[in-house]
């Protein structure tokens, strides 16, 4: 193959992947990959707590709509619930601060 060849393949892959790269680029920018209940502003679920075990095991502490929290057991040969409807703690920031008031 010539020069020319050569360098038109070239230009045509180059092409190729910046088109590629660039739509994927617009659908995560516009959430098209998502379902729509994960378009919501207000979310219910977060990740409270992680702790890695070890190489395999994890435990997460999933809070659900800022009332309850869960603890999982997550590993390689399935998924357990430890712990359900735990009660939210309250931030105590406030109480210490009161405490360091009184005491000066």
């Amino acid at each position: 193959m010539s020069d020319i060849n050569y360098l038109k393949f070239l230009v045509a892959l180059i092409f190729v992947v910046s088109l590629m790269l660039s739509l994927a680029w617009l659908v995560k920018k516009l959430n098209l990959g998502q379902p729509s209940v994960a378009r919501r502003k207000k979310k219910r679920l977060q990740v409270s707590e992680y702790l890695v075990l070890d190489g395999k095991n994890r435990v997460a502490l999933v809070k659900r709509d800022d009332e309850t929290e869960h603890m999982i057991l997550l590993g390689a040969h399935g998924n357990v619930v430890v712990e359900t409807n735990i009660p939210v703690a309250q931030d105590n920031q406030a109480d210490d601060e009161n405490k360091l008031e009184k005491i000066a």
